[in-house]
């Protein structure tokens, strides 16, 4: 191991091991015995969705969901599984409160609109693969697919082609000014024996917070500020 490696990881066991402190449930955990494995060097938590989710909003959810567990006073709670499905962040637990619930639903709608490598507010799009990702990842990643392209077809290879191909998957509507930028509510549909009820949640704050957040980050302020 190089000495930038080692730095490296002693850097990131420190960091680990405070984020650990404070939010306990991300520690690893063997399955079945619900115990840290004993050769743990805090070299990874259980912690992690995309990139740009993460940069973007990873610790904001984490300071609310740690603030609920800590005023409820929960006992070994677990985050059991996360991962992208579907264009947004899903996040499995094996503790349930409504407060818990709306914490994480409310993350999954602010999702389907960062971008999954960089964390830039953009829209969804459906190439095949339902994902929010912005023309600039893209393109990166579509270039570097072109390699392993075999059809004897013609293939958009110019950035204007690539994007005109990009604009056609784009599965979101467009505001007034033609851009695409989280939405600041939601609505979910409840159904009843005997009544299906429609309930919008305001979500404005934490969609400031996070458009500042990202505006923070273009202009090369520390990107995990929160």
């Amino acid at each position: 191991m190089t000495k930038k490696e080692r730095k490296h990881k002693k850097k990131l066991q420190m960091y680990n091991k405070r984020l650990i402190k404070k939010y306990y449930f991300v520690a690893p955990r063997n399955v079945w015995t619900d115990q840290i494995p004993k050769d743990y060097d805090y070299t990874y938590i259980n912690w992690g969705w995309c990139k740009g989710w993460d940069k973007t909003f990873g610790m904001m959810y984490l300071k609310e969901l740690g603030k609920v567990i800590k005023d409820n006073n929960i006992k070994n709670f677990r985050i059991l599984e996360q991962k992208e499905k579907y264009g947004e962040a899903r996040n499995y637990v094996n503790c349930y409160t409504d407060e818990i619930d709306n914490i994480i639903t409310k993350y999954e709608h602010i999702s389907r609109n960062i971008c999954m490598r960089c964390g830039c507010e953009t829209p969804t799009i459906d190439d095949g693969w339902v994902q929010p990702i912005c023309f600039d990842c893209y393109k990166k990643l579509y270039k570097r697919r072109l390699s392993f392209i075999t059809k004897k077809d013609y293939i958009p290879k110019t950035d204007e082609e690539i994007r005109e191909m990009y604009n056609r998957y784009i599965v979101d509507e467009p505001d007034e000014n033609g851009e695409y930028h989280i939405p600041k509510s939601y609505t979910l549909i409840r159904y009843s024996k005997d009544n299906k009820e429609e309930i919008v949640y305001d979500i404005s704050d934490t969609v400031e917070k996070i458009q500042k957040r990202i505006a923070g980050y273009k202009k090369g302020e520390d990107k995990w500020k929160t």
